[in-house]
């Protein structure tokens, strides 16, 4: 339905995502409150959001903004931005029942000025803000609450004696190796030798197959990790840990596709996320290769943008979906995500980023960008069967 700047406006400020019409009647882009004060013309919302307004009958001049399940605080949009680059949950203020979520970053940047979470959350976030002071070298919040939080995180390491481990609390493998410690390989030999006989002792603890798992990887030997994850498998429980049980199909997934053996792949990949659906890992791989093949797209999208909404400065979830994007055909899309991708840490350091980026590109109208991407993804050691043929031909041409 088509609406004038004043209710425009007021939708807006209402939490609706509300878009700018052409001439023509096409939708434009997301608007914020400026761009809506800026646009001569008619505006549109989603008919989804427009259908549970008529449902609710609501009054949008009522300030009331209905009882919710749990005490809600309001916060301003900056806080909002931070919070969700964090990981907490933002709701948009409306005058629905329930709480509206947000679910992606544009929804605050171009959003209304002031939007809510849970009151006990953003306790626990301002809780966290205080405790990272203790550990200096914690450098975000979303950082805090990855290794100060609650989220259940699995992890094995030696770290060499000059690294100064014995500073932090808890360390992810990342979090190890952007702050430039050293892990050397060849230290899971100690971790085989230590898990091996573990396994023997406590055949119940899955916690030493997934470290044995982890560590038979690193050593380069996919029979023993495919082996030692179906050990595992073997023994879990229908009340046992469901995150660890998910990472050990996840790691199967992964052991398989690099076999070939992609329908094994893909069935252990969906019993991973049956026992997690918010297993990061296995939702971008297998949302990836589903896109590799350039089957099931829409089921890999969905897949992808969990892991973008989880992490939305991963340069890697960030390359899947805009690859995902640019097979199903939507390139101006595609090229939002890509470049946020080679901006993100690590992102133009990736040879298969850097020739996503070009390919992007080319399907965008930029043939100059595309060939400075494809030569610099060249330059870094590609093994791209038609990176050579691009460059010479100047198009683009699928594998």
């Amino acid at each position: 339905m088509p609406l004038r700047k004043a209710a425009a406006l007021d939708y807006h400020r209402m939490g609706s995502k509300i878009y700018c019409l052409g001439s023509d009647g096409s939708k434009g882009e997301y608007a914020s409150k400026e761009m809506i004060q800026a646009h001569e013309g008619l505006f549109g919302m989603e008919s989804q959001m427009w259908e549970r307004i008529e449902e609710n009958d609501l009054d949008y001049a009522d300030e009331d903004f209905g009882a919710f399940q749990e005490p809600m605080s309001v916060i301003e949009q900056e806080e909002a931005l931070k919070l969700y680059d964090a990981g907490a949950d933002i709701y948009l203020i409306t005058n629905f029942s329930s709480p509206m979520y947000v679910t992606e970053r544009m929804e605050i940047e171009r959003g209304p000025e002031h939007y809510q979470m849970s009151m006990t959350e953003l306790e626990r976030f301002r809780n966290l803000e205080w405790e990272m002071q203790k550990y200096p070298q914690i450098q975000s919040l979303k950082e805090a609450n990855l290794l100060l939080g609650t989220r259940r995180t699995f992890g094995i390491y030696q770290i060499k004696d000059d690294s100064p481990g014995e500073n932090y609390a808890f360390m992810n493998m990342r979090f190890i190796e952007s702050h430039g410690m050293q892990i050397k390989k060849e230290d899971y030999k100690q971790i085989i030798k230590v898990c091996e006989p573990g396994i023997e002792a406590t055949p119940d603890a899955l916690e030493f197959y997934y470290y044995l798992a982890v560590a038979y990887n690193q050593a380069e030997k996919p029979d023993s990790v495919i082996s030692i994850c179906k050990r595992a498998l073997e023994h879990k429980t229908a009340d046992g840990k469901k995150e660890i049980v998910s990472e050990f199909y996840s790691i199967l997934g992964d052991m398989y596709h690099t076999q070939k053996q992609m329908k094994e792949a893909y069935a252990a990949y969906d019993s991973a996320l049956v026992y997690n659906p918010s297993n990061i890992g296995a939702l971008n791989n297998y949302a990836y290769y589903l896109s590799v093949e350039r089957r099931d797209l829409d089921k890999a999208e969905e897949m992808s943008y969990k892991t973008v909404k989880a992490e939305p400065n991963n340069a890697t979830y960030l390359d899947t979906y805009a690859w995902i994007l640019f097979e199903k055909g939507n390139y101006a899309e595609a090229r939002i995500y890509i470049d946020n991708a080679m901006k993100s840490e690590g992102g133009d350091k990736s040879d298969v980023i850097v020739e996503h980026c070009g390919d992007i590109y080319y399907m965008t109208g930029d043939v100059d960008g595309a060939l400075t991407y494809w030569k610099k993804a060249l330059e870094m050691g590609s093994e791209s069967k038609t990176l050579k043929q691009k460059i010479e031909k100047k198009k683009y041409i699928a594998e």
